[in-house]
C-alpha cells in the first residue's frame, strides 16, 4: 500500500515510516525540512506549518491509500509565545483540517490522526478517561484545545468515502525519548533526592512502538463503519505511578533512586506558591484511559509491555551515555 506519513522526520513518524517499510508498504513523507526522513521513504517537502497553498495535485498522483498524520507543534513546558494559542492552531487545527479535506477531495479513503490525551483534559475525572468523553473545555491548555478542535473539525469530514480515525496517546516513552521523560531518567541516574515518595496516583503511558503498531492497524485495517469517526485510547496495559516508574527506571539502570515521602498535599502548595501547580499536578494525579474501543474495533493489543518498552528505553540511554564518554 501507498502511504502518506506527515511529521515523517518527527521522533513518532519516522519510526512509523521505517516500520511501514519493513511490512512492505511504499511510504511518502510529508516534512517541512529536506533531506530529513529515514532513507527509502520519498520525501514532499511542505515549509508551511498550517499546510497553506498545500499541492492538492501532488497528493492526487499519490495514489496514496492512507494518511498518518503525526505532524504537530508538541506540547512547549515553557511556552514564550506571545499568543501561544494561535501557533497551536495555526499547526495542530488549521493545518490537521486542510490536509484531510485535500485528503478526501483526492479520494483517499483512511486519515489517521494522532491526537493526545490532552485534547480531554490533564486529570481524570474521577475514573479512567472512556473514548466518548467529552473534554473539560475550561480547563484544556493551548496545545489541548488545538487538539480538540482538530477532532471536531474532523468528524464533520467523515462520510461514506473517507473515514478519519483519531487516536489518543498518553505519555510516549521509549527510545529516543526526548523532555520530561528523559530528564527523569537523567535524575535517577543521578541519583538526585526526588519528593515523589507519595506520588502514588496511577497514570498511563504507552511504549513508542506500542503507538507506531497501533497507528499502523488503524490505517491498513478495514473500514470500520460508513460514516463515523472512530476514536482510539491507545495504552500499554500497565498504568504506573509516577513513583513506581521511578522505582523501575532505578533498577533498570542498577540505582537506588533518593526517593523521598513528601505529602502530595505539601507539593500541590509548593506548586501553587511556586506557580507550578500544572507541572504538580502532572506528577500526582491519577490519569488512566479506557482503551475497549480499539481492542473491540481492531483486535488490538500491546505488542510490548511496560516492562520490556522501559528495558528498551533505558538501553537507548545507556548507549547514548557510552557515545558522550
Amino acid at each position: 500500500m501507498r502511504i502518506l506519513v506527515t511529521g515523517a522526520n518527527g521522533w513518532i513518524g519516522r519510526t512509523v515510516s521505517i516500520e511501514l517499510q519493513h511490512l512492505g508498504h511504499q511510504v511518502t513523507g510529508l516534512v517541512r525540512r529536506p533531506m530529513s526522513v529515514a532513507s527509502g521513504v520519498r520525501e514532499w517537502l511542505h515549509t508551511q506549518a498550517d499546510f497553506s497553498n498545500l499541492n492538492i495535485e501532488h497528493l492526487h498522483k499519490g495514489h496514496f491509500d492512507a494518511v498518518i498524520h503525526t505532524a504537530a507543534r508538541a506540547h512547549v513546558m515553557d511556552e514564550r509565545a506571545a499568543d501561544p494559542l494561535a501557533l497551536y492552531r495555526a499547526s495542530n487545527t488549521a493545518a490537521t483540517l486542510r490536509l484531510a479535506e485535500a485528503s478526501k477531495q483526492s479520494g483517499i479513503p483512511r486519515f489517521v490522526f494522532v491526537s493526545s490525551i490532552k485534547a480531554l483534559g490533564e486529570v481524570e475525572p474521577g475514573r479512567p478517561w472512556l473514548e466518548n468523553d467529552g473534554p473539560v473545555v475550561n480547563k484544556l491548555d493551548a496545545y489541548g484545545r488545538s487538539k480538540h478542535e482538530a477532532e471536531l473539525g474532523l468528524a464533520k469530514l467523515a462520510d461514506s468515502t473517507f473515514q478519519p480515525i483519531i487516536v489518543r496517546p498518553p505519555l510516549v516513552y521509549g527510545p529516543g525519548v526526548r523532555a520530561n521523560f528523559l530528564k527523569l531518567i537523567q535524575l535517577v541516574d543521578r541519583c538526585w533526592p526526588l519528593p515523589l515518595g507519595c506520588a502514588t496516583a496511577p497514570r498511563s503511558m504507552v511504549a513508542l512502538p506500542n503507538l507506531v503498531d497501533a497507528l499502523i492497524r488503524c490505517a491498513l485495517g478495514p473500514r470500520l463503519s460508513e460514516t463515523s469517526t472512530p476514536v482510539f485510547h491507545v495504552t500499554d496495559t500497565q498504568a504506573l505511578s509516577v513513583r513506581d516508574l521511578i522505582l523501575k527506571i532505578g533498577y533498570l539502570l542498577g540505582k537506588k533512586p533518593s526517593l523521598f515521602p513528601i505529602p502530595v498535599s505539601l507539593l500541590h502548595l509548593a506548586g501553587k506558591l511556586s506557580g507550578h501547580s500544572a507541572q504538580i499536578d502532572r506528577l500526582t494525579s491519577p490519569l488512566r484511559m479506557e482503551t475497549q474501543a480499539i481492542q473491540t474495533a481492531l483486535n488490538w493489543t500491546p505488542p510490548y509491555t511496560t516492562d520490556a518498552a522501559l528495558g528498551e528505553t533505558i538501553a537507548w540511554y545507556r548507549s547514548t551515555q557510552s557515545i558522550k564518554s
